[in-house]
């Protein structure tokens, strides 16, 4: 770190937050990155006993000099008395799965520090790392000063990060954990460090190693805000154990014996002291126990004040036996007056009273501050006996080596104090006087000793039933004023403790900030330790405001002199414009966030043409990072300008006293990589990526095991960037390796990070092999993409969103190899996801996107006015997002593609026109074709809905069958067998049960959503093609009409040159676009046709036929009639084979026709069939001249075709040898065929076999 990088006062540590990560290395060892460049911390404690004393501090002083700290559990002058919270919190640390941190609530005094000893000496006795989290000390108070108090406040906060880093080595040091957090209502930021770095280990045996157990007086904002919107509320127990008084549900004979043992523990403990009871007196004590206690600390007051009376010789009054605690304070206060008199400082009851709230409020450090405390309420007396009183008031509450004194404890003791104080004033304003006369500072660390007491005394106020409201009202009062008229040593502590409670006084004392540092008001130095101290905190709430107007604040002032003009300043004032806009943006401010990213383009720009980016590595780190909350804030093309800006940075710094590493490098220029493709700068992204990759490979040659991970991260975004400029095939093998690098970091370290990175890796992948036309292949790794991603969304609120994604690009997956249903089933998911999501920025581009996809798939499979409206919806969306770059504009267009043939499958030839008019889309890019709306085996695996109706008819049948009927056949009359669809089993009270499928249920053109028949001819194919007529029918049909037939006037010398094959239209819808036709008789083109010619009716219809002259002409047998559809059956089951069925079809003789009929049946094996056909001997015609050259034919929509077969058994039935005069059937290897087959020719596949194929040549070339 340069000398100008680390001003007086650690100034440069102070300017970010300060912890980045903590990194768990390959060897064990703990390193910590700091988000502001500085130097890493040491390793974290080496053994356990480091770590303990690292975290917990110095062990409690059971300090029993005075009857006041009797109560305190460590001097075990009293039972413990078992809870059976206490055995059921010891299994939750030991067994609990689900949750690592819990929460136990109670008032003041209860006992909830007590259990949580209590629990964690069980814990240590089974070899546990269990204590009570030092948080004091990683703040301790130091000299005042805005300069003293920011390096303070840095080495407090290293300090802190130390303690993390002790955490996240827990699991080696000592294998399991449990960390007590008290007053955790005051600690929700570190709750959230310790929450992420926690989670971040491995469990063991699905346990997490480290258990965080938090104690707390209520669950207010600030519990709601932790346990319900952080980002890892899933790890948290919602339940809270709320505590009740030790006394509660005991008897009368337990609660006798609990008071005679705490009464008698006390006498014991006064006459070790030296106090001397009389018999009668001590005889009495036991007896006459209170018979109301609202706590178990008023229980144990109680007991110790009966002793202490008893020793002064004092009865003990009625108010004091229902006050116990206000009685014990009165008797401090004697005590205090009679130790200072007889040391020769005699001082009053009043005197005493002030001189115990100041020991309360107060924790000088040394004795020049404790003098400068007694002042407040002694002006007279002589230094050097005041000196005398400090070192008396030492010895009556010592504190060890953290202070002069420490107000004595339990803390409900020292609020008692000031409640004390404030109700026996004479006014409400004497009261106030006299708090503020005590508090009154402009010291940050004094005043936050202050500050907490009494936020802490008004909530204990608040809740105690027997305080007065007065009181209440006077410490509120009090807070509000001291924070506004010395905001730089009240403000912090209310900020940290209760924002909500003092939002406004804490504003108006931001908004009055700025003063010299020689004022009470707030010095930029001090704004700027607040803007540290308030952290991250969720949009919309108290923090985020109050974070906003500092930021605000520190920017927007002219008063920076303090700053200097160095580049390191220069860089904090571009990083915070940059936070002020992310911040921004998270509160739905647009507008203010992007006049933050101007002003930040301005001074990165300033800053490159003097130089001041160029002259430190960390500030072009600070300028990367800057980048990415511009890219937060959602002003990608600012963020691109400071990305340039450090990326150009970094390698010019190389010859700067503070020069980048080689990782460092690869890490801006992968940020760079990031913020050149968000703005659509493909390929320069891909190049920046592929330099960082090389970087990050010279990083961990020069530094192995190091950046291991990083590297692995490197790799997949290359293989995504290759992707994005279209280059596949080279983003395969990186893809494949990051994925391999990624399965050995979780095979060793089974992190919530590195699963991320996983689920990114898998997803491209996936999406490269689609890019190939291996989406069979792709389908394993989608799937497992999105079964990791659910995993993280169960622990992390926010990865639901990118599960959204995974589910969105599997079913794309499903649907591109046939699988529908699973499709179908992905994307509902992923909509249903998205639709939760509103307001998310990303979520509409992905609702888009997912809608499209789903929208396809109804356009495709399913209902086409659904399809329509998906498809509106989704082309609204990205029209919204439309940043005007040629991949979007080509989504938008391939989006209204797919509406315009959703209208016109719904018949609505105008809209789809609008659409293509609109967008300005080609007809030509129009399907010549459209599949059916629904096939066969959708709606046989469809279980019809039951309505009421049927529901009323079963109840007339009972024990029989309820039938769904085809929708083409009236249920009222006569239905064949295999018009029925299914049936419904109708148990004996009438109720219908389970749904059995008819096996030999054939759908009807009406139930497929065939549109009605145009004519004759029509009618008779849609039937014969859904096994409702015959093929005779259809010939019939076509002898008396006039039809389309696709080509030229056609003759037998014409079929004689070209294959046997043509098409025909019925009616003009039925038509393709650009197929030229000639009007003629269906009598006449039979005749012309021969023998074995195959004619295509209508293609491209729902109800398209293919009609084969050359098979037998066997009709469909009539249907067998059935009873009324609503009759019982004769048997006890509603279906029997049928005598009547089709003899099913010979089976395939090779693996290319086996791997044909798997493809018709919607297997995802199209890769395969590629594969295997190529490799294959095939049968194909060649002319019949001496060169015997492949025959290229013409289809009937202008298509060149190329005819093989896989077994020379189809050729010999299709009568190939008759397809061309003088041809004959050749035989060859497919790989050699293909070098004489144009790319631009189709490959069809035994064309007159049971399931024909067209492959695209193009597709068997690439695919070799």
């Amino acid at each position: 770190m340069t000398p100008e990088s680390s001003p007086a006062g650690g100034r440069w540590v102070a300017a970010e937050h300060i912890i980045d990560s903590v990194v768990v290395t390959g060897d064990g060892n703990i390193v910590i990155y700091y988000a502001d460049g500085g130097q890493a911390e040491p390793a974290a404690p080496g053994s356990r006993a480091d770590a303990e004393r690292l975290l917990f501090g110095p062990e409690p002083i059971a300090s029993a000099s005075r009857p006041w700290t009797w109560l305190a559990p460590e001097t075990a002058l009293h039972p413990l008395v078992s809870r059976p919270e206490e055995a059921d919190l010891v299994e939750w640390a030991r067994e609990g799965r689900d949750t690592v941190a819990r929460l136990v609530c109670a008032p003041s005094g209860q006992g909830k520090t007590t259990l949580a000893r209590q629990v964690c000496a069980q814990l240590r006795d089974l070899g546990w790392t269990a204590g009570i989290l030092d948080l004091e000390r990683a703040s301790a108070p130091h000299t005042a000063g805005a300069a003293s108090m920011v390096s303070s406040l840095s080495r407090a906060a290293r300090r802190w990060d130390r303690q993390l880093a002790a955490v996240a080595a827990l699991p080696r040091l000592s294998g399991r954990a449990l960390l007590v957090i008290d007053s955790a209502e005051v600690h929700r930021s570190r709750i959230e460090e310790l929450l992420h770095t926690i989670t971040e280990l491995p469990a063991v045996h699905e346990v997490p190693p480290v258990k965080l157990l938090l104690l707390a007086r209520d669950t207010g904002e600030w519990w709601e805000e932790l346990s319900v919107g952080s980002h890892r509320h899933h790890w948290i127990e919602r339940q809270v154990a709320r505590l009740p008084p030790l006394t509660e549900g005991m008897g009368v004979t337990e609660l006798d014996a609990l008071w005679r043992d705490a009464t008698g523990g006390f006498l014991q403990a006064a006459k070790q002291a030296g106090m001397s009871v009389a018999a009668s007196s001590a005889h009495g004590i036991g007896d006459d126990r209170p018979t109301t206690v609202p706590t178990t600390l008023h229980l144990y007051a109680a007991a110790l004040l009966r002793v202490l009376d008893a020793v002064e010789g004092r009865t003990t009054s009625l108010h004091d036996r229902e006050h116990p605690i206000t009685g014990l304070v009165e008797h401090e206060q004697r005590y205090v007056a009679g130790v200072l008199t007889a040391a020769g400082l005699p001082v009053g009851h009043e005197h005493a009273r002030l001189l115990l709230a100041l020991v309360c409020l107060h924790a000088p450090s040394d004795e020049p501050s404790a003098l400068r405390t007694l002042r407040r309420v002694d002006k007279t007396t002589p230094d050097d006996d005041l000196a005398r009183m400090a070192r008396e008031l030492q010895v009556i509450y010592p504190d060890g080596d953290r202070s002069l004194w420490k107000a004595p404890g339990p803390d409900r003791l020292a609020d008692s104090v000031l409640h004390t104080l404030a109700a026996d004033s004479r006014s409400d304003g004497e009261a106030e006087h006299l708090l503020r006369a005590l508090c009154t500072t402009d010291d940050w660390f004094e005043g936050r000793d202050c500050a907490r007491v009494l936020i802490r005394a008004l909530a204990t106020a608040d809740e105690e039933p027997t305080t007065l409201a007065e009181v209440s009202r006077c410490l509120d009062s009090v807070v509000r004023t001291l924070i506004l008229e010395h905001p730089r040593g009240f403000a912090p502590a209310a900020l940290d403790t209760a924002p909500e409670r003092f939002e406004q006084q804490i504003l108006a004392a931001v908004a009055a900030g700025g003063t010299a540092s020689d004022m009470s008001g707030l010095a930029f130095s001090e704004l700027e330790a607040l803007d540290l101290l308030v952290g991250s905190a969720p949009a919309g709430n108290s923090r985020t405001r109050i974070c906003l107007a500092i930021s605000g604040k520190l920017l927007h002032s002219e008063r920076l002199a303090w700053l200097g003009t160095g580049p390191w300043q220069t860089s904090d004032r571009l990083a915070r414009l940059a936070q002020y806009a992310r911040d921004l943006r998270r509160i739905d401010d647009v507008q203010g966030a992007s006049r933050a990213a101007e002003e930040a383009v301005a001074l990165v720009r300033r800053m490159c043409e003097s130089g001041e980016a160029a002259a430190s590595g960390h500030i072009a780190l600070r300028m990367s990072r800057a980048s990415g909350n511009l890219a937060t804030a959602g002003q990608n093309d600012a963020a691109l300008v400071l990305s340039t800006a450090a990326a150009e940075s970094a390698w010019a710094t190389l010859s700067s006293p503070d020069p980048l590493n080689t990782a460092q490098r690869a890490a801006v220029l992968n940020q760079h990589s990031q913020r050149l493709f968000d703005v659509g700068q493909t390929a320069a992204a891909a190049n920046c990526s592929g330099e960082a990759l090389q970087l990050y490979h010279d990083a961990a040659e020069s530094d192995p095991g190091r950046h291991d991970l990083e590297l692995t991260a490197a790799m997949a975004d290359y293989g995504m960037k290759l992707r994005a400029v279209g280059r596949p095939q080279q983003a395969a093998p990186h893809l494949a390796e990051a994925l391999s690098a990624y399965r050995r970091h979780l095979a060793v370290d089974d992190r919530p990070g590195t699963r991320y990175g996983l689920v990114r890796t898998l997803r491209s992948y996936g999406a490269v092999l689609c890019d190939l036309g291996r989406a069979d292949q792709a389908v394993p790794h989608v799937e497992e993409a999105v079964n990791v991603q659910r995993g993280l969304a169960a622990l992390d609120p926010d990865a639901v969103l990118d599960l959204a994604a995974a589910l969105g690009q599997s079913g794309a997956t499903f649907a591109e190899t046939g699988s529908a249903e699973a499709a179908r089933r992905e994307l509902e998911e992923a909509v249903d996801i998205l639709r939760s999501l509103h307001g998310e920025p990303r979520a509409a581009g992905e609702l888009a996107s997912a809608l499209a996809n789903l929208g396809a798939w109804h356009g495709e499979f399913g209902d086409a006015a659904h399809a329509v409206s998906l498809l509106e919806e989704a082309l609204a969306l990205k029209e919204d997002q439309d940043r005007g770059l040629e991949e979007t504009v080509d989504d938008i267009k391939a989006t209204a593609h797919n509406l315009s043939l959703a209208l016109r499958r719904s018949r609505e030839d105008a809209r789809a026109q609008e659409v293509r008019a609109r967008y300005h889309l080609d007809t030509r890019q129009e399907e010549p074709s459209m599949p059916g709306i629904r096939t066969a085996d959708e709606v046989k695996a469809e279980i019809p809905p039951v309505t009421e109706e049927m529901r009323a008819a079963a109840r007339r049948m009972p024990g029989g069958y309820l039938y769904a009927v085809d929708p083409a056949f009236d249920p009222q009359g006569e239905v064949p067998g295999h018009g029925i669809r299914g049936a419904f089993r109708i148990d004996a009270d009438g109720e219908i049960t389970d749904y059995m499928a008819n096996e030999r249920y054939r759908p009807t053109p009406v139930a497929l959503c065939f549109p009605p028949a145009t004519d004759a001819v029509d009618e008779a194919a849609q039937l014969a093609s859904t096994g409702y007529g015959s093929q005779e029918a259809v010939v019939q049909a076509l002898e008396s009409a006039t039809v389309a037939v696709a080509g030229p006037a056609l003759s037998r010398k014409m079929f004689r040159r070209k294959p046997r094959e043509t098409a025909i239209f019925t009616a003009p819808i039925h038509m393709s676009e650009g197929v030229a036709t000639t009007r003629m008789s269906g009598a006449e083109l039979l005749s012309a046709l021969p023998q074995q010619a195959v004619i295509h009716i209508n293609p491209g219809s729902p109800g398209a036929y293919r009609l084969n002259r050359s098979d037998e002409t066997t009709p469909f047998p009539a249907p067998a009639k059935t009873a009324h559809p609503t009759a019982p059956p004769s048997s006890p089951t509603p279906f029997s084979p049928s005598p009547l069925a089709s003899p099913p079809s010979a089976p395939p003789e090779d693996e290319v026709a086996q791997l044909c009929a798997l493809h018709a049946a919607g297997e995802p094996v199209l890769g395969q069939l590629t594969a295997t056909l190529r490799r294959s001997r095939v049968w194909y015609v060649t002319g019949g001249d001496e060169r015997r050259r492949l025959v290229v034919a013409q289809a009937y929509d202008g298509r060149s075709v190329v005819f093989v077969y896989s077994s020379r058994a189809y050729a010999s039935a299709s009568g190939g040898l008759d397809f061309v005069e003088g041809g004959r059937l050749s035989e060859g290897t497919m790989s050699d065929l293909l070098k004489q087959i144009p790319s631009s020719t189709y490959v069809v596949i035994n064309n007159e076999g049971p399931h024909p194929l067209q492959i695209a040549a193009s597709a068997l070339l690439a695919y070799g």
